[in-house]
């Protein structure tokens, strides 16, 4: 169950536009500006009865566990300033600046080494040509991730090593994962916690600052405007490329053509990769440099729209009009495709303000008289309706002293500007 806390500032919010209500000591329902709200007690009321749930334990893992499901539960704190970052974020940071340039479209950020990690690390070859997992099982899934890999090397995101590239230093196994909601496509994963003599390439990398929006921050300014949009990065980890001097720890070993009976070549990856530690904080570093390097190009809505409406490499945006919402969609795409990104599935509660954008860049959506069809889309960890412009949270659990279960709570649009 969800919960907001929503200031007193704001008290129309908490206007009660109707009730239902049941017997006196049963729940009731009232409607406001947020939608449905069940009221009641928890148990039943003859009962008199009250639980109390206390767990003691010495497992510090367990310990640790269940402080971190605490803390996933609540509402974060304001993020501090970035006075208050710590010594190595500090660094990490100087490394982005320093380090910083434009190849070939695309921003080029060397890798946060810890002090003397780029020596600690000693040359795996024979480690991870044991630990590479064999794909012949699965004839499907090895079609699929042969073509996934040869995707990443077709479009440069990985490229083979010459023979003058003789200097090897680390390797990283491989393996492919798939999800349950994308049975056609598999992902490939290479283990950056993959340990040999007792270290990793996680373990010498440093993590960097978190340069993330608030997440709910992020989902209320999408619900600001009457005409909502979103869109996401295409694999925006690999737009961020890394120099010659990195990829030389980014190696791992692939057969020609995915013909398993050929013995494995090297390749090495020429960008920032899934599953190293440090990728999240470059990739948003460079996103984020695309407005202040290109503001003399664009007006101060757009700029502020990289700022404050990415979620990693997810896009929420709402606003008044068509008018502004399609030029607010075309400058959006101009300039992130100066800094090398391409927005992907576009989505909108209103389809006329996508009408300019390409078609293979819109959302698959199978919208069709048959009333099974798909209307929601995955927002940032809740459902969101684009029919009806509402954000949904579904589940299975039935309220006590309620006469059906709850499947979902739905947030309609609400103005919140004055």
């Amino acid at each position: 169950m969800a919960m907001f806390l929503i200031g007193v500032d704001v008290p129309h919010a908490f206007w009660t536009l109707e009730e239902r209500r049941g017997n006196v000591g049963e729940p009731f329902v009232v409607r406001t500006l947020l939608g449905w709200s069940l009221i009641g007690p928890v148990l039943p009321s003859a009962g008199k009865t009250l639980a109390v749930h206390h767990v003691t334990t010495a497992d510090e893992v367990l310990e640790h566990n269940m402080k971190r499901l605490w803390q996933l539960d609540a509402i974060p704190p304001p993020k501090p300033s970035g006075v208050f970052m710590s010594k190595e974020d500090r660094y990490a940071l100087s490394v982005m600046k320093q380090s910083k340039s434009k190849v070939n479209g695309h921003y080029q950020i060397s890798l946060p080494w810890r002090p003397h990690g780029d020596t600690l690390l000693k040359n795996n070859r024979q480690l991870a040509k044991t630990r590479q997992r064999r794909i012949d099982k699965d004839r499907y899934l090895k079609a699929k991730y042969t073509e996934a890999v040869n995707r990443c090397l077709s479009e440069g995101h990985a490229r083979l090593v010459s023979d003058k590239d003789t200097e090897a230093v680390w390797f990283l196994p491989h393996y492919s994962i798939t999800h349950p909601f994308k049975p056609g496509k598999a992902r490939v994963v290479l283990d950056c916690a993959a340990k040999f003599r007792a270290t990793s390439l996680n373990d010498m990398l440093l993590l960097g600052p978190d340069l993330l929006q608030n997440l709910i921050g992020v989902l209320l300014r999408f619900r600001l405007g009457k005409i909502a949009f979103i869109s996401d990065i295409q694999v925006m980890f690999h737009q961020v490329k890394v120099p010659l001097a990195d990829q030389k720890f980014l190696r791992f070993l692939w057969w020609p053509q995915g013909d398993t009976t050929k013995e494995p070549m090297e390749h090495c990856m020429t960008v920032h990769i899934f599953g190293a530690k440090s990728s999240p904080s470059f990739a948003k570093f460079a996103l984020l440099q695309t407005a202040p390097d290109y503001a003399h190009h664009f007006n101060d809505e757009v700029l502020e729209m990289v700022r404050t409406n990415f979620y990693v490499d997810d896009c929420l945006k709402s606003v008044n009009n068509v008018a502004e919402a399609r030029e607010l969609i075309n400058d959006l795409i101009e300039l992130l495709k100066l800094g090398g990104f391409h927005l992907k599935k576009w989505l909108s509660s209103e389809p006329s303000v996508l009408s300019h954008v390409d078609i293979s860049d819109r959302a698959h959506t199978d919208i069709n008289l048959d009333l099974n069809s798909k209307t929601t889309e995955n927002v940032l960890g809740v459902k969101w309706d684009f029919i009806t412009d509402t954000l949904q949270m579904h589940f299975h659990s039935v309220a006590h002293n309620a006469r059906q279960a709850l499947h979902a709570i739905r947030f309609p649009w609400i103005q919140l500007r004055s």
